[in-house]
């Protein structure tokens, strides 16, 4: 085995690991993460093999259940801590996190197939968000151990192509707001019963510029987290989020100008809340195969360099 394989072996355990803790919600220090690592490459020694790497980790234990242990270990000095308020836990029983945004602990509430809960605690602010992982569990479009690593092995570009969904449908909603600006009245609808019935209104310019910014913003969020060449996580993850947001800025979008134009019923409104709950999960979705289909792939190919056991 090359010193690759030894390098790779262990940079997918502490992400499963990294994964782990940020789905806890713990709070895991990057030099305990730093300490961890150099522990096992010293037990592992300069000319280790993979079955060695596999030893030592196995003595660790699961990267779940190491992440449970270092968690519930804590940091030395909790003193200022203990004095102040937690930038995360539960109040009344509702989950808050009040720790500055991360992309990565964002990544892994939004598509953790391994955690089987279905309503996670909020990345940031106050209540609950859906992990996708788990619901593509539940409904059978992917199993928990598809992949060693999420998105580890999809080709480079297939993640940074990801970032065209959200792109094509803010340029959508760029569009449809050009068009149709001079033909809306100075007033237009906002909110819609059930029923159709608009039950709010509100300004054209402000309402018009508030959309577009509803799909630009996590828009260029996301393209700032590909820019950084964050994990592939990270990146798939921040693109399915701003294609959900693109998606509803442009079905609200489209019925007001719907509605504006003297037509009744709110069938844009539905079928775009369709479409941003499905598109994400359609995305999430195939890059998870992608990626299985890839270290299936890897896996097939060292077998046969390798050549059967014997």
């Amino acid at each position: 085995m090359t010193g690759s394989d030894v390098s790779a072996a262990i940079d997918q355990y502490f992400e499963r690991f990294r994964l782990a803790v940020l789905a806890s919600g713990a709070q895991v220090d990057d030099d305990t993460v730093d300490d961890l690592r150099a522990y096992v490459l010293e037990r592992v020694g300069a000319q280790g093999s993979t079955a060695d790497v596999s030893r030592v980790l196995a003595e660790l234990g699961t990267p779940q259940a190491l992440a449970v242990e270092v968690a519930s270990a804590g940091p030395q000095d909790e003193g200022p801590r203990r004095r102040g308020i937690r930038s995360h836990g539960r109040l009344l029983g509702v989950p808050y996190d009040l720790r500055a945004p991360s992309s990565a602990r964002d990544a892994s509430r939004w598509w953790n197939p391994l955690d089987r809960r279905i309503l996670v605690p909020k990345s940031w602010g106050v209540g609950w968000s859906v992990n996708v992982g788990a619901l593509a569990v539940r409904t059978g479009a992917v199993r928990p151990d598809d992949e060693d690593v999420p998105f580890g092995a999809v080709p480079p570009r297939a993640v940074a192509a990801t970032l065209a969904a959200p792109v094509a449908v803010l340029a959508a909603v760029g569009a449809l707001a050009a068009v149709t600006w001079r033909r809306l009245p100075p007033t237009v609808p906002t909110k819609w019963s059930l029923s159709g019935d608009v039950t709010a209104h509100g300004s054209r310019g402000p309402t018009m510029l508030g959309l577009v910014g509803l799909a630009a913003v996590p828009t260029a969020m996301a393209a700032g987290v590909h820019a950084r060449r964050s994990p592939a996580l990270d990146r798939v993850a921040a693109s399915a989020q701003s294609l959900l947001l693109a998606t509803t800025a442009l079905s609200v979008l489209a019925q007001t100008v719907h509605t504006a134009r003297g037509r009744g019923g709110v069938w844009p409104l539905w079928a775009g809340r369709a479409a941003s709950a499905a598109l994400p999960f359609a995305l999430l979705v195939g890059v998870s195969r992608m990626g299985r289909t890839a270290e299936q792939r890897h896996d097939l190919s060292t077998l046969s360099m390798n050549g059967p056991a014997a």
